[in-house]
């Protein structure tokens, strides 16, 4: 078969013109080959679907448009696909749920923000509990993987579980039967955190994020079909920090060496206290006595902190849905949950900013760094003795979740839905912490004198706030090395807190009813009876405190310390290149 193609004539006006006819050239190509390939037999055509987050906002758009009740929603047509690495972070996302934020990640939620505790959680229509003692769920230990669809109920309709003042927290889990097709989806992430390359390596972990899920469905001939969905995921991740930090200001403390009983210039007590206060109250007159009179913002300590964090998520949620015949439908789901958190606390500690051992600030010691305050009072260099200590934390956040249910459907009649769920739900907190406390003393531990000590154990220290165009705390200590281990041996004190042992066990049993009306106005009519059995049991927090004397000091020393800090380069220099803590001996400054 010949046939003739007539291109039209192109004005030559150029590159544009020849991009015009390299375009009719193939259009016309085209025309060629479509009759051509209609003559031979027809090819087989594999197509390729390509789906992205569109998706995800079209089926939020329809939830919100066909809720009677104002509703806020993410939802994905295929497990894994909501775009967040925990619940919590994905609920954030939505128009009026706001989240607090526990080293880095999402935790629990507020509702047009009205607290956590006053809105409530269901998973799967069932509500869910929490390790707080209230209703503020932990949504970290939730992976967003093994959820497609999370909403939030803003208002209340008489289909939901009561509880929520602010609104309901709505999670579902895949359906398999639904869902109409197999799937095995597999998973993994690599956490890099740069400041892990400064961890020594007893201390240096990396993390990662696994997940595997696996969808399915069967057809088992005379016993109907039968679907499942199962997921897993690890997930460990690691936070090093360093941190400058310091305690909250106070703004009673004279500036005024005329009052040399007052303030700043008090003698061998701290600042803000007897008559350092300032009056501020005004008289019947409405004069304020101290309105005007010189004053110093002083934090009570300052410190640097080095933290070292590890969370750890293992997580396993599975569906199973049974459908004997076209009437039933049978669904069993179960979700648990264990998270380990843990974190290992630094402190480096000048802990007496405020004490005053002469008068003044000033010291008749050779630091020559003077008292200096800012125009609004805030302190920025000044000399004293003070402590140093060295305090060290560990703490720990156990928390298991367990969680599921049955339910049952079954159709009475064409109109006529009933149904019944029993659902269960437990999660069992712990939270332990440990702290270890030692100050500097004016001997160390062997014997040995401490030159330029004070013989109540205080060093002197001079102090330069915000230089360099920085917050950060540049210290000047004398004949005191701050990474010597011997010389914090006073006042040892270790503490055994448990601030919490929570268990929280939801049992419950619902049915309801659906009856589709036909009368036109009314579309259907539902209802239902609900049972519930909470139980809350929780040890109050329970302090052991233990203290030592001198030679259990050496010996829990010798055998505990390291030789170096966790993370090279702590304490070495900041922005502007001044080192954090510079050492003297007696003939410096």
């Amino acid at each position: 078969m010949r046939q003739t193609i007539t291109l039209p004539r192109l004005w030559n006006v150029g590159e544009k013109a020849g991009i015009c006819q390299a375009l009719l050239l193939s259009t016309a190509l085209v025309a060629l080959v479509a009759p051509m390939a209609h003559a031979q037999e027809e090819p087989s055509i594999e197509t390729i679907e390509v789906t992205g987050t569109r998706s995800t906002i079209r089926n939020s758009i329809e939830v919100k448009r066909d809720s009677a009740a104002i509703v806020d929603a993410l939802s994905a047509d295929d497990i894994g696909d909501l775009p967040a690495l925990s619940i919590g972070e994905a609920l954030e996302t939505l128009t009026g749920a706001s989240s607090h934020r526990e080293q880095g990640g999402a935790t629990e939620i507020s509702i047009r923000g009205l607290g956590p505790f006053l809105g409530s959680t269901v998973i799967n229509g069932r509500e869910a509990t929490n390790g707080s003692g209230d209703r503020s769920v932990n949504f970290s230990q939730f992976p967003s993987e093994l959820f497609n669809k999370l909403a939030i109920y803003k208002t209340q309709q008489a289909n939901l579980i009561e509880g929520g003042v602010s609104g309901q927290i709505a999670l579902e889990t895949l359906k398999p039967l639904e869902y109409g097709k197999r799937r095995i989806q597999g998973e993994i992430k690599a956490n890099y955190n740069p400041d892990n390359n400064n961890i020594s390596p007893r201390e240096r972990d990396f993390g990662y994020r696994g997940t595997l899920s696996y969808v399915d469905q069967f057809d088992l001939g005379s016993l109907g079909k039968f679907g499942l969905s199962i997921g897993a995921q690890r997930n460990v991740t690691t936070n090093p920090e360093q941190e400058a930090r310091s305690t909250s200001t106070f703004r009673d403390c004279r500036n005024d060496p005329s009052r040399d009983g007052d303030g700043v210039f008090r003698d061998n007590n701290n600042c803000d206290s007897g008559g350092g206060n300032l009056d501020l109250v005004a008289d019947e007159n409405g004069v304020v006595p101290d309105e005007n009179a010189p004053f110093v913002m002083a934090a009570s300590s300052r410190s640097f902190r080095q933290n070292i964090t590890d969370d750890d998520r293992d997580s396993v949620f599975g569906a199973f849905q049974w459908r004997p015949t076209d009437r039933w439908d049978i669904n069993f789901d179960i979700q648990y949950s264990d998270r380990v958190f843990t974190e290992v606390r630094n402190d480096l500690v000048f802990a007496e900013n405020r004490r005053i051992d002469e008068p003044g600030f000033v010291r008749d010691g050779k630091f020559d760094v003077p008292l200096t305050v800012g125009e609004f009072g805030s302190l920025q260099t000044f000399t004293n003795n003070q402590r140093i200590e060295t305090n060290s934390t560990y703490q720990e956040r156990l928390e298991e979740y367990v969680g599921g249910g049955l339910g049952l459907s079954y159709m009475l009649t064409d109109r006529l839905i009933v149904s019944l769920d029993a659902s269960y739900s437990r999660t069992e907190r712990r939270e332990n912490i440990i702290q270890t406390r030692l100050q500097s003393e004016p001997v160390d531990i062997f014997g040995n004198p401490v030159p330029g000590a004070a013989d109540n154990g205080r060093v002197e220290t001079a102090t330069l706030i915000g230089q360099n165009g920085s917050d950060i705390h540049n210290f000047f200590v004398r004949n005191f090395d701050v990474t010597d281990h011997d010389l914090f041996a006073d006042a040892a004190r270790t503490r055994v807190d448990l601030n919490q042992f929570r268990n929280n066990e939801i049992k419950a049993i619902r049915g309801d009813f659906d009856y589709e009306t036909g009368w036109g106005l009314i579309n259907n009519i539902e209802g239902g009876m609900r049972y519930s059995k909470l139980e809350f049991n929780s040890v109050p927090q329970i302090r052991d405190e233990f203290t030592f004397d001198d030679s259990a000091i050496a010996a829990v020393s010798q055998a505990c310390r390291f030789g170096s800090f966790p993370e090279s380069g702590f304490l070495t220099s900041v922005s502007g290149g001044q080192p954090l803590i510079t050492n003297f001996d007696d003939d410096a400054m």
